[in-house]
């Protein structure tokens, strides 16, 4: 016959507790063994016994100073479920915690998994092997741990150790990176957020126009996005990347041109294929190394991209951008089809760099955007001058951008894409930001014929190619007076070929 230590130590391994038998907490030491740690008072006396008690354990206030509470389990001796302070939206993340003994004598408590994602049972598994781990080591049975050295590792590696880079470069990577990482739950949960705000737009007024064409086109961009998921190519960037071999960047390469096409699929590959020679040097052999061949052409430039606004388009445009768009996103657009201006540099258009007497634009050399690296004055278009800065600086009132946001006034207007999807949707014309500096390049050169002159306009740097054209560049100088007659020159072409009957 079984005694009652017996019955009850056999119905707790299998994880069934009998509270009828006798009280649970009366026999948690009797059982204890000589690697079972003591354990403290769980928090406010409460207690937890299955999964649901687990998800319903109350969390500290949210204007207390505690941030997280622990809370013990009744039988499982360094079982524990930290709770967190609900965040601003109110969520509250409760996480299974294992507590035992290190190497050093210390009582760490490890959070290892989230509840709502791990079953108790699985968790009270994990929980005894950390503390097996951790037995093993103080015995000296445990292997040394591997080190493993993740994608974003030797990235934060790599970009520590370059810091001539720009901020826009910076960008540039952190955009890359986050292609590699695929991380899908962020973009759909942006597509969702997205799609929300358009549809309570639309609850707010049934009558507003395109509305609808634009939420079903955020409901198939959503529902493509959830289709092209695939788990394989999530969180690359916490992988060890020695795990990561020649196929699986082929299939990463693959899958990156179907979500963001060859351009930007290019980019990426070629930052991994950097990250790892930087990571590998000659020791082993890059695994993007198959992407450089002529097949897939990894270092090849892509074509530049021809997308403009058609002269025989520009009436239609012009119509709709003084008839339908917004106040601030029209000026956006005219900032950047009138001074050729990058998307990022008009952003950040501060009213401290605004001379109304001279009618010019002070472009500090470490604006974003500008990638000449150097400043410049830029004449202000006089039709831009006009219809753009004389009303805002008269409104501006406390603000500090030129360009500030319909939605929170004490940030500047940095994204224009919903206007221009409403664009599509109304006249069939596809065009971004830059594609609006693109028109106005193409139609300055059709009407200056000047080479040189368009590309001061546009702020490139004239001297890189050792040619003699380019050369000779360096030695032309255009000044203030200069460029401002060719803004104002080719404002007037565009604002004729707009209005011609």
């Amino acid at each position: 016959m079984e005694n009652t230590l017996q019955v009850f130590y056999r119905v707790y391994k299998r994880g069934k507790i009998v509270e009828n038998i006798f009280h649970v907490s009366a026999f948690s030491h009797t059982m204890a063994t000589p690697d079972t740690i003591p354990e403290t008072e769980s928090a406010d006396g409460v207690t937890f016994r299955t999964h649901s008690d687990a998800m319903t354990l109350p969390a500290p206030p949210a204007d207390g100073k505690r941030t997280s509470i622990d809370y013990r389990h009744e039988v499982d001796a360094g079982f524990y479920v930290r709770v967190m302070r609900p965040n601003k939206k109110g969520d509250v993340t409760r996480s299974w915690v294992a507590r035992y003994t290190d190497g050093a004598g210390k009582k760490p408590k490890k959070a290892f998994a989230l509840v709502s994602e791990m079953l108790m049972k699985d968790a009270r598994k994990k929980a005894e092997e950390l503390r097996d781990q951790a037995r093993d080591e103080r015995k000296g049975l445990a292997s040394a741990p591997v080190k493993i050295v993740t994608l974003r590792d030797v990235y934060k590696r790599y970009i520590g150790l370059r810091t001539e880079l720009s901020d826009t470069t910076l960008d540039g990577y952190a955009d890359s990176l986050k292609r590699l990482d695929a991380a899908y739950e962020d973009e759909v949960a942006e597509k969702r957020r997205e799609l929300d705000e358009w549809r309570a737009r639309l609850t707010a007024d049934p009558t507003r126009k395109h509305g609808p064409k634009l939420v079903e086109q955020l409901e198939r961009e959503l529902l493509d996005l959830e289709r092209s998921h695939d788990p394989e190519f999530e969180n690359v960037a916490d992988r060890n990347v020695d795990s990561l071999d020649a196929d699986w960047w082929a299939r990463k390469y693959l899958h990156m041109m179907s979500k963001h096409g060859i351009a930007s699929a290019k980019t990426s590959a070629r930052l991994a294929h950097a990250l790892y020679g930087a990571h590998y040097g000659n020791t082993r052999i890059n695994p993007l190394r198959e992407l450089k061949s002529k097949a897939v052409g990894l270092y090849n430039k892509s074509q530049p991209k021809q997308r403009i606004i058609p002269r025989k388009q520009l009436k239609i445009f012009w119509n709709w951008l003084h008839t339908q768009a917004q106040p601030a996103q029209r000026d956006f657009m005219l900032m950047a089809l009138f001074t050729a201006l990058r998307s990022s540099v008009i952003a950040q258009l501060r009213w401290e760099n605004v001379n109304m007497v001279d009618k010019t634009y002070y472009v500090p050399a470490d604006e974003r955007g500008n990638k000449s690296k150097r400043y410049y004055w830029m004449p202000i278009p006089e039709y831009v001058y006009e219809k753009v800065f004389v009303p805002r600086y008269a409104a501006r009132g406390g603000s500090p951008w030129v360009l500030g946001s319909p939605r929170f006034q004490e940030k500047p207007l940095v994204s224009i894409r919903g206007t221009l999807q409403g664009l599509f949707a109304v006249t069939g014309i596809h065009v971004s930001p830059h594609d609006l500096r693109r028109t106005f390049s193409t139609l300055a050169h059709q009407l200056l014929k000047n080479t040189v002159l368009v590309g001061r306009m546009l702020t490139h740097s004239l001297t890189k190619t050792d040619d003699n054209a380019a050369v000779t560049s360096g030695y032309i100088v255009h000044d203030v007076d200069d460029l401002r007659e060719g803004y104002n020159a080719v404002a007037k072409f565009i604002i004729d070929q707009a209005i011609a009957e």
